[in-house]
């Protein structure tokens, strides 16, 4: 496990981290964990997250591995419960699950696949959030952080659905950062950019190219420093703010 140049403390703090099996969540779940979070790492792919849960495990950190559907309101229900049972709250959660390699014009779409992506990608976004919400608020504040895209800002040709999702995603966290800014409950995404993991791999695969000049092509463990980071300032810090990692203007 690669120690974060970040130095956060997070003892007594409990995370949930969606999408946590592979990639960024993983990294991200390893690097809470190195900084003294008890981490409970959720995904649909059981191996995965045991797998990631026993990583930590092993180098002495705390993780619980659940598996849940992110795009199922209540398989996210249960997972909020099983992190409450299992640690008596939650403090941070981090909302990462998502993904898409579906690359086509819009016209040509498959509405079942299209509806899919919004499903994984904004819906599931939702139903985090909602559960995540009554968790926080029992601790008395706490920290959302949503790992958005910059397809929610400039859209990607062939990927209308993924725009669209990560478009609404972006909406999602100033809404809410404005409907808890009194519970001491702060709001924020972020933005990856390019990063080497599968699941651009698969998209690039599947016939996205975009690989714009001098873009930092960066790993999982940069984007992770990151969210650390984000956990760093108090429950009533900034929020509702999208921090980005592009060597692009998002705007």
């Amino acid at each position: 496990m690669r120690q974060s140049t970040v130095r956060v403390n997070l003892s007594g703090k409990t995370a949930v981290i969606t999408g946590g099996g592979r990639g960024i969540g993983k990294t991200i779940a390893e690097y809470f964990a190195d900084a003294g979070a008890a981490v409970v790492v959720a995904a649909r792919s059981a191996e995965e997250i045991a797998n990631t849960a026993q990583a930590i495990i092993s180098q002495g950190g705390e993780a619980f591995a659940v598996k849940a559907d992110v795009t199922v309101n209540g398989s996210v229900e249960a997972l909020f419960r099983e992190a409450e049972k299992r640690y008596g709250g939650v403090d941070i959660v981090v909302v990462n699950a998502g993904g898409s390699t579906l690359i086509n014009n819009l016209e040509a779409c498959e509405p079942e696949a299209w509806k899919n992506i919004i499903d994984g990608n904004l819906l599931s976004v939702f139903y985090t959030a909602r559960a995540a919400i009554p968790c926080l608020k029992k601790r008395g504040g706490g920290k959302i952080i949503v790992t958005g895209s910059g397809a929610g800002f400039h859209v990607i040709k062939k990927a209308s659905a993924y725009s669209c999702a990560k478009a609404g995603l972006h909406a999602i966290v100033k809404t809410l950062a404005e409907e808890l800014v009194s519970d001491n409950i702060s709001v924020n995404e972020i933005i990856p950019g390019p990063v080497n993991t599968g699941l651009f791999h698969a998209a690039q695969k599947a016939g996205d190219t975009y690989d714009p000049d001098g873009e930092w092509f960066k790993e999982p463990c940069e984007v992770a420093q990151l969210a650390l980071y984000l956990t760093s300032f108090p429950d009533n810090g900034p929020s509702g703010q999208t921090f980005s990692l592009r060597r692009r203007p998002l705007f």
